[in-house]
């Protein structure tokens, strides 16, 4: 067994099949010195200890009850001097990753002295970790997530983070940016002016990457248009039509970028029109309820790919 000197070292003794007594510890450090030692009766048929090692050697643990050795006291405890702070872990699995697919870092801790070494990989769903050590103080670590989310990876070194621990990973699918689903009623025809439009994206299956989201009138000036990641990969979108008129022309524009592919999938009137090839740079107008227009146009350039929704509506009727 092996202790870090400068930490406290807890253990408990348990007696309730013993009887009544007392319990009674003995530490004594490398040089014959006595060590203090807290024991607490938590009244339950348990005793707390710590004591406080303070130098590196080997340290005596004598534990007694009604006066006698309880079995296998006393315990002989290593004590030895460690410094997490010279850890060091790196690789892009520490930042970032993708679903089902192994992820990498690698964990030095030449210099650290003697420790144990402690990971765990906290997120949406357990990941298969596998560590290889490689002998000369550094391990290689590959962890495979099933699900998409934020995932915490805690390092530890003798019961302590190393630099940098917790680190926060990011993993998502391979980035596909026709698999962003987009729906709510602020890309459906009866939006309203002087009311908010609602807009909801969801991104989880679509890989990581910059949403963007703008919202322009007629005349191409912008309104205003707030969007909240309320968790991974889903975003509250809404934007807030004000113009006054008889009659107001409005267009939302989403853009996700990525080279190829269209992220609108979702309304009805929309889908047959939008899982066309991106190469195709409009659509004819398309007539909703006699009245409602829908002008749908796809445009690219060398970084991204992106659709226009144009909706026509009414502003409520004043009464008379």
């Amino acid at each position: 067994m092996f202790l870090s000197s400068g930490v406290p070292a807890e253990f408990t003794v348990f007696t309730k099949e013993a009887g009544e007594g007392d319990v009674d510890v003995r530490v004594i450090d490398n040089n014959g010195k006595k060590v203090p030692a807290d024991i607490t009766d938590n009244k339950d048929g348990t005793y707390s200890v710590v004591y406080y090692p303070t130098a590196v050697g080997a340290y005596t643990v004598n534990i007694t009850f009604n006066s006698e050795s309880i079995p296998k006291s006393p315990f002989r405890v290593n004590v030895c001097q460690t410094n997490s702070a010279a850890c060091r872990a790196y690789g892009p699995g520490l930042e970032k990753g993708f679903v089902n697919q192994n992820n990498e870092f690698k964990i030095e801790t030449k210099g650290a002295g003697e420790g144990g070494l402690g990971l765990t990989i906290e997120g949406p769903s357990e990941a298969q970790i596998e560590c290889k050590d490689n002998g000369d103080g550094s391990c290689d670590v590959t962890y495979l997530p099933p699900d998409p989310g934020d995932y915490v990876i805690n390092i530890l070194f003798a019961d302590e983070h190393i630099p940098g621990s917790p680190f926060k990973a990011r993993i998502s699918y391979p980035f596909d940016a026709s698999k962003v689903k987009v729906e709510g009623p602020g890309i459906e025809p009866g939006i309203r002016a002087g009311e908010p439009a609602d807009i909801d994206i969801d991104t989880r299956l679509a890989g990581d990457a910059e949403l963007k989201v703008e919202a322009v009138d007629e005349l191409n000036s912008p309104v205003q248009c707030d969007i909240d990641e309320e968790e991974y990969g889903i975003y509250a979108v809404t934007y807030y039509p004000k113009k006054k008129g008889k009659m107001l022309f409005f267009r939302a524009l989403l853009r996700y970028k990525t080279r190829v592919g269209c992220i609108f999938k979702t309304h009805t009137c929309f889908t047959s029109l939008l899982q066309r090839s991106p190469s195709v740079n409009s659509f004819p107008a398309l007539s909703i309820a006699g009245r409602w227009v829908l002008d749908v146009t796809l445009s690219s350039s060398a970084s991204y790919c992106y659709a226009q929704v144009s909706l026509d509506f009414s502003l409520p009727r004043k009464k008379k």
